[in-house]
C-alpha cells in the first residue's frame, strides 16, 4: 500500500520534487508522477495508488486549483479521509476545500528543520500510522519541534465522574454522555488528567451532581482548585429530560466557553509564589500575557522579557512567539529610545515563528492578530485560521472574539463581526464589557458613521483603561465628524506625546474608514 500520493500539477514539478525528496528523507514510500498531469491517460496502477494512498498530499497553487486531475485527485482523498493539503502558493482553493486545514508552506524551500514543515511532518505522519527515524531521532543541531499549540504546557485539569443525586440513581447514562461531552470540548482549554484511586495530582478539578424528575433535569458544575477546595466558578443547567443530547452539548460549550479565563487567573495568582528562576515556559508566557492590559512602555518592556525566557526554555513555543509578537507590535507604535526599524523587524520574526501555531491553538492566533493589526499586515490567513478553528471548536468565545475582531477591522464585514461578538458573548457572559470586545463593537460603529455610538464605546474603554490610545483617536474624529469640537479637543489631548498616531491608522483597514479617521483627527486639530 502507498504511503504518500503527491498530487500536483506538471508546473510545479520543480515544488514537487522538494517535496518527494524531503518524506523520502523523513522514511516514507512516496508515489508521484511528472507525466501524470500532461493529459495523459490516468493508468489503473495510478489510480490504484491513488486509492491506496494512507496519505494524499495535495500542493495547492494557483495552477493546481484549476487542474481537472489535481481537483479529481483531492476530492477522491477527501472521501477516502486522507487528505493533507498544502498550500505553496497564495490561491483561492476549490470550495469544497475551503474549510480543510492546510499547512501554509509558501515560505518552504526544502529545510529539514523548518518548524511549520516538523509539523506538517509530524500530522502526515499520524495519519499514515508509522514513527521514523528522522522525527523520533533529531539531529543534534535541531531541537525537537514541540506540537504547535504546545498543550504539554497548558494548564492541567481533572474531570471527576458527575454525582447521581437522583432519587432512584438513574442517571448513569446521561452523565456517561455528559462527561464525554465535556471531554471533548475540554481539548482547547487545559489538558485533562487521568483520575484514579491514588487521588488527583491536577492544579485544578471540575466536579458536578446531576438530578432529575420525570421531565427535568439539573446540572451544577463547579470548577475547582485543587490545592485548597476553592471554588473558581460554578453554574447550575436546567433543561428538558425529551432534549438530552441538546442539554448536554449546551452544558459542554458552556463549560469550554467560560472556565478558561478562571484558570487564567488562578494561574496568574500562582505565580506570584514561585521565586523567580523557578518557572516553566508556561508560567513565563502568562506573566507576560498578563502585562498586556499595562500599555506603558515599562510594562511592554517587562512583558517583552518574560517572553524571551519562555522562548528561551522552548524556542518552539508557538504562543510565546505570538506574545512577543504582540509587545514589539506595542513598542513600534511609541517614541522611545529604540530602533524603530529593529523593533518592527523583531515583531514581523516572532510573527512568522508563531504563524504555525495559529493553525492550531486560538490563543497563539489571538496575540498574533494583535500583532499584524498594528504592524499593518495582511489579515486574510490569519481570518482563514480562525474559520478552520471554528470547524473544530464552534464554542471557543475566545476564538469567536479574535474572529469578530478580525472582521471588524477589515471593513465591510461589520454584520459578520457583530454575529461573531454576540454569539461570544451568548456563550460566555464575561466577554460583555470586556476592553476587547468594545474596541471591536466601537470600530463597527466608526466604520458604519455611527459616530454617537462609537464615542459612546470609545470613552467606555477610555474609563476603563486610560492610555488606550486608538479609542482616544476615535473618540475625538467621531466627536469632530459629530462637529462636538470641545470633546474633540479634549479626547485629543488625552493622547500621549509618544504615540505615533500615523502608524496607527492602520489599525483600520478599509480604506475609506481610515480616512474617515485621518480627517476627523485633522478636524479636532491633529497634525496627521
Amino acid at each position: 500500500m502507498t504511503e504518500i500520493f503527491l498530487s500536483y500539477n506538471r508546473e510545479d514539478a520543480a515544488i514537487a520534487q522538494t517535496y518527494a525528496d524531503a518524506f523520502e528523507r523523513e522514511g516514507f514510500d512516496v508515489w508521484w508522477d511528472a507525466t501524470l498531469k500532461s493529459g495523459e491517460a490516468y493508468d489503473e496502477v495510478t489510480e490504484a495508488a491513488l486509492r491506496s494512498a494512507k496519505a494524499v498530499v495535495v500542493l495547492w497553487s494557483p495552477r493546481s486549483v484549476v487542474s481537472r486531475w489535481v481537483r479529481a485527485e483531492a476530492t477522491v482523498a477527501y472521501r477516502n479521509k486522507t487528505l493533507m493539503p498544502v498550500m505553496i502558493e497564495p490561491c483561492e482553493r476549490p470550495v469544497m476545500f475551503e474549510l480543510t486545514q492546510t499547512a501554509e508552506l509558501g515560505h518552504w524551500q526544502g529545510a529539514a528543520d523548518d518548524p511549520t514543515w516538523r509539523s506538517f511532518v509530524q500530522d502526515v505522519q499520524s495519519l499514515v500510522g508509522k514513527s521514523n527515524k528522522a522525527q523520533d531521532t533529531p539531529a543534534p543541531d535541531m531541537p525537537p519541534s514541540k506540537p504547535a499549540a504546545d498543550r504539554s504546557e497548558m494548564a492541567e485539569i481533572a474531570l471527576l465522574p458527575f454525582a447521581d443525586l437522583s432519587t432512584d440513581k438513574d442517571q448513569q447514562s446521561f452523565i456517561d454522555g455528559l462527561n464525554e461531552e465535556i471531554r471533548d470540548g475540554m481539548t482547547t482549554v487545559a489538558r485533562t488528567a487521568q483520575v484514579d484511586g491514588k487521588g488527583i495530582s491536577a492544579p485544578y478539578r471540575l466536579e458536578g451532581s446531576v438530578r432529575g424528575s420525570a421531565e427535568r433535569l439539573r446540572v451544577t458544575v463547579k470548577l475547582v482548585q485543587s490545592s485548597d477546595g476553592k471554588q473558581l466558578w460554578s453554574k447550575s443547567f436546567d433543561g428538558a429530560r425529551q432534549d438530552e443530547l441538546a442539554f448536554q452539548e449546551q452544558i459542554a460549550s458552556t463549560i469550554e466557553a467560560q472556565i478558561r479565563s478562571h484558570i487564567f487567573k488562578a494561574e496568574v495568582v500562582r505565580l506570584q509564589n514561585i521565586p523567580d528562576g523557578h518557572h516553566s515556559a508556561l508560567d513565563y508566557v502568562l506573566k507576560s500575557i498578563a502585562l498586556i492590559t499595562n500599555l506603558d512602555t515599562k510594562s511592554i518592556k517587562l512583558a517583552l522579557e518574560y517572553a524571551g525566557k519562555a522562548i528561551a526554555l522552548n524556542p518552539h513555543n508557538a504562543v510565546a512567539h505570538a506574545v512577543a509578537a504582540r509587545h514589539y507590535s506595542m513598542l513600534y507604535l511609541e517614541t522611545g529610545d529604540w530602533n524603530p526599524d529593529e523593533v518592527y523587524r523583531s515583531a514581523l520574526d516572532h510573527a512568522s515563528k508563531a504563524m504555525h501555531g495559529a493553525e492550531q491553538d486560538s490563543n497563539t492566533l489571538q496575540f498574533l492578530f494583535m500583532a499584524m493589526a498594528s504592524l499593518g499586515g495582511d489579515l486574510d490567513p490569519l481570518e482563514a485560521m480562525a474559520e478552520r478553528l471554528l470547524t473544530k471548536t464552534p464554542n471557543n468565545s475566545s476564538l469567536l472574539v479574535t474572529m469578530g475582531a478580525i472582521k471588524a477591522l477589515q471593513g465591510k464585514k461589520t454584520a459578520e463581526s457583530r454575529m461573531c461578538l454576540d454569539t461570544a458573548i451568548r456563550l460566555n457572559p464575561n466577554w460583555e464589557g470586556d476592553i476587547y470586545v468594545l474596541a471591536m463593537q466601537m470600530a463597527c460603529h466608526f466604520e458604519l458613521g455611527e459616530f454617537a455610538l462609537a464615542a459612546e464605546r470609545a470613552n467606555e474603554i477610555i474609563f476603563r483603561r486610560e492610555n488606550f490610545t486608538i479609542a482616544q483617536m476615535v473618540a475625538a474624529a467621531s466627536y469632530a465628524h459629530l462637529e462636538e469640537m470641545d470633546a474633540a479637543r479634549k479626547a485629543l489631548a488625552q493622547i500621549r506625546p509618544e504615540m505615533k498616531l500615523n502608524k496607527l491608522l492602520v489599525w483600520f483597514r478599509d480604506t475609506d474608514t481610515r480616512e474617515m479617521l485621518r480627517s476627523g483627527l485633522k478636524l479636532a486639530g491633529a497634525n496627521i
